[in-house]
């Protein structure tokens, strides 16, 4: 769901009249780059600190 977020606010900047600079695009728009710093984090979480999660999931 994130990652389909994503990819329509990308699309909208890039619609919007800009020059398709990926990095402009990202750097430009505070809730695009908000919301991919936030897909990385969880990625991140998911892949490296899956023992946290076992954890968690041992109490609940």
């Amino acid at each position: 769901m994130l990652v389909m977020i994503i990819f329509m606010k990308y699309s909208l900047q890039v619609e919007g009249g800009s020059h398709g600079d990926p990095v402009d695009i990202l750097l430009g728009d505070k809730t695009l780059l908000g919301l991919v710093i936030s897909y990385v984090v969880i990625v991140f979480i998911i892949i490296y600190l899956n023992d946290i999660n076992l954890a968690v999931s041992m109490i609940f």
